[in-house]
């Protein structure tokens, strides 16, 4: 009976036709990595759009719950300029809940870049999918020249990218939850095993992982992008030119595997600027 009321429906009812599409449709969700590639979404890309509003490369990473975890995110964010607790607990927090309400139903498309800004919010969200078991993943990640950005990206190459998407296997997601726990733990022994153990369809990741391996301090407490930074400030000192904008766009250019935005940047910008240039003018 059950199959010859479904024949009946989809051969004489449009309108149930359409209601089912409809609901298909509602089940697909793309993860967006930021505002940025929200605001030049095609429009002809349907399903559900999550936000993932962090910057997990940067600061505080305690918590034993989510809850926890969030509320600590919040209080780190707030440090930023322009930045309080209860915008993260209002704009970030619920796209992050979002996501722990996916289920196997759901078909789940992650945009994420190369670079290691994005991957690390990648990881933790692939920790949350493992968690809930969520199974039918594909991962959405730009073409080749713009691995680490959407940003110049037209409509019709976003679609290409959204048509090749890789699909995640449960191992696939299983590994970039080991990132995230190696990450969390700033594990770089598991880092090291983790390298070596990398499948190669995940090659394209291999950078992101050698450019966290780089942040291991040396013995004056600096990682290799606080030393480039460092060396970049140096040369711009010499010409009498330490103002942040200039260093900025220097350190940028040549650091695009970390895609620091410019308020990761500035805070380390401050730190250095106390530690080696404070009697600068």
């Amino acid at each position: 009976m059950i199959e010859i009321r479904m024949l009946y429906i989809f051969e004489n009812d449009k309108r149930a036709i359409a209601e089912v599409a409809s609901k298909l449709v509602i089940m697909k969700t793309h993860i967006l990595n930021g505002d940025a590639l929200l605001q030049r979404f095609p429009e002809a890309i349907k399903g559900e759009k999550i936000i993932a509003r962090e910057c997990l490369v940067d600061g505080d990473l305690f918590g034993d719950t989510f809850e926890q975890f969030m509320l600590n995110r919040a209080t780190f964010i707030a440090s930023y300029p322009q930045c309080t607790e209860a915008q993260y607990l209002a704009e970030a927090k619920p796209e992050f809940e979002k996501i722990r309400a996916l289920t196997h139903e759901n078909l789940v498309e992650l945009w994420f870049e190369e670079d290691l800004f994005c991957q690390v919010n990648l990881w933790y969200i692939c920790s949350l999918l493992v968690d809930n078991k969520v199974c039918k993943v594909r991962w959405v990640k730009p073409n080749e020249g713009n691995e680490y950005s959407f940003a110049d990206m037209s409509d019709a190459e976003l679609t290409l990218a959204k048509d090749n998407a890789l699909s995640l296997s449960q191992h696939d997601l299983a590994f970039f939850a080991k990132c995230w726990q190696a990450f969390y733990l700033n594990d770089y022994a598991q880092f090291t095993l983790l390298l070596n153990q990398l499948p190669s369809h995940l090659c394209m990741i291999k950078n992101a992982i050698n450019a966290q391996l780089s942040r291991q301090p040396d013995e004056n407490g600096l990682g290799y992008p606080e030393r480039k930074l460092l060396a970049i400030m140096k040369h711009h000192a010499l010409n009498n030119n330490l103002a942040f904008a200039p260093v900025f766009k220097e350190y940028y250019a040549k650091m695009a595997v970390y895609s620091y935005g410019d308020l990761q940047v500035y805070r380390m910008y401050q730190q250095l600027m106390q530690q080696y240039f404070s009697t600068y003018e």
